[in-house]
């Protein structure tokens, strides 16, 4: 069932609203369990990269919401990040750098949760302080395969 636009109509009989209202609450309430619960606000998880750490986990260190914002920093100066596993397709991760010292490693393979960037291949990116750039997930299952993350867009800071 779609909830009609054209229904009631003014000639129907008040007794039969009660029937519209039942129908599109259904109807509503379905469409809001599919995307989700709703339009919230996405979750926001501070990220401090630690040494020699090359990998996030969704459920580990991220959150498995269909949206989340990642706060990137480092605990040492120079780390890389290479891939996010854990991830399910179409889940979307907006990282936001809050220093100059994450890289983001470009891998054009296409499994694993690979980070594969609007770059050539092999051609990483140094993020910098108020860098935004936005993944989806391709193909991961959330559990055994990992799919790949593909760049969305990113805005670079002008300093």
């Amino acid at each position: 069932m779609t909830v009609d636009a054209t229904k009631p109509l003014g000639t129907d009989l008040v007794s039969t609203l009660d029937d519209y209202i039942r129908e599109n609450r259904l109807e509503i309430n379905s469409l809001w369990s599919a995307v989700g619960g709703g339009f919230a606000f996405p979750d926001y998880t501070a990220i401090a990269l630690t040494a020699g750490q090359t990998s996030l986990d969704i459920d580990t260190q991220l959150s498995g919401a269909g949206m989340e914002i990642l706060g990137m920093t480092t605990v040492a100066a120079g780390e890389s990040l290479s891939t996010i596993t854990g991830g399910t397709a179409g889940q979307i991760k907006v990282m936001i750098a809050l220093d100059d010292d994450v890289t983001l490693v470009q891998d054009t393979g296409g499994t694993g949760g690979t980070l594969f960037m609007n770059a050539p291949s092999g051609v990483n990116l140094n993020i910098q302080t108020r860098d935004v750039i936005t993944f989806v997930n391709i193909g991961g299952d959330g559990s055994t395969v990992n799919g790949y993350w593909l760049e969305l867009y990113r805005k670079l800071a002008v300093s």
